[in-house]
């Protein structure tokens, strides 16, 4: 298997597994049998799916690894901390978080019928 990224190796998601440094080497390791399997986030394996639909068919890992988002700023009183928290809490509820999302994949070739229904954004 191949991994795009390192820490999915160190945290013990893939044993066996080979980091590779780039993504386009990944697919570039799938596509010459090198490796079995090329893993990604969602949005580097659909770009790269995108690219070159000959890296075969994308499957979803289960149960779904995700890392936290974190965001840092400066220490005061909390206020923009909870106005940025209530802010992408209600984009995300409304929608504006997938249509953003969806809508910039569009820009690099990912069209909205690639992106699996069980993906959420």
């Amino acid at each position: 298997m191949g991994i795009g990224w390192e820490s999915g190796i160190v945290s013990g998601l893939m044993e066996g597994g080979v980091a590779l440094p780039q993504a386009d080497d990944c697919g570039l390791a799938l596509l010459s049998d090198r490796v079995d399997r090329y893993i990604d986030g969602i949005m580097g394996i659909l770009g790269a799916h995108a690219k070159n639909s000959a890296m075969g068919a994308v499957h979803l890992m289960t149960p779904d690894y995700a890392l936290p988002s974190y965001a840092g700023m400066r220490l005061d009183d909390g206020r923009f901390q909870k106005f940025l928290q209530r802010w992408s809490e209600y984009n995300k509820a409304n929608g504006n978080i997938n249509y953003w999302l969806t809508s910039s994949m569009e820009s690099i070739g990912i069209k909205p019928d690639m992106i699996p229904p069980d993906v959420q954004f």
